[in-house]
């Protein structure tokens, strides 16, 4: 069974809406973005969501020092720390939760050297996702799958998935896991319709 992650909620409402629909992991970013959210904010929303559901929240940071991600980690409640900037293998070592590291993929793929530095990351979790000049993901846009083959860890799928490309996206790199943040939004907000829609599709070409 591939498993969902719905990235950067902000609002208790789509949360419990993903956790009922099936979402394995729920994301929260604190990094500087447009999906941003506080962490107070963020504290709030885990306890609701936590008192109804056995929700996974993870928390996005882009190359925050370390001790703020514990802070945080520590006073969200989060279960993952997913580090979406150029953090190396110490700030990993510094963490006082899992990490998911990401890895930014460039229109060519996958190829041997990326390969070998996604299998040696000392994360737990590792992710790709599309590689685009200023920004470090949320973009919407996608990378050529291929090379998902030179991998042999679990790994997570990001940028530019939503509920039509999710089947093309599963056969190509037979992921753990897909990520998604605006493919399951309308007008910026996430869409309760096309949360459902995505993670239903998943789990029906995956079961």
């Amino acid at each position: 069974m591939t498993r969902v992650k719905i990235c950067g909620l902000r609002r208790v409402d789509d949360a419990l809406v993903a956790t009922e629909a099936g979402a394995d992991l729920l994301g929260l970013v604190f990094a500087p973005s447009r999906r941003q959210i506080d962490p107070v904010d963020a504290h709030n929303l885990v306890a609701e969501v936590r008192a109804r559901t056995a929700a996974i929240f993870v928390g996005v940071f882009v190359n925050e020092d370390p001790s703020e991600i514990n802070r945080i980690g520590r006073m969200c409640g989060l279960d993952y720390a997913q580090l979406s900037g150029t953090e190396t293998d110490d700030i990993v070592d510094a963490l006082d939760i899992p990490a998911v590291q990401v890895f930014h993929v460039g229109a060519g793929g996958v190829d041997s050297a990326l390969a070998h530095r996604i299998e040696t990351s000392r994360a737990d979790l590792v992710m790709l996702d599309a590689w685009q000049q200023h920004s470090y993901g949320g973009t919407g846009k996608t990378f050529t799958w291929t090379g998902g083959s030179r991998i042999t860890r679990p790994f997570l799928l990001a940028g530019g998935l939503h509920a039509e490309n999710a089947l093309a996206a599963v056969r190509a790199m037979e992921p753990w896991g897909l990520d998604v943040s605006s493919g399951v939004e309308t007008a910026g907000e996430k869409d309760h319709r096309k949360i459902r829609d995505f993670v239903s599709r998943v789990q029906a070409l995956t079961a």
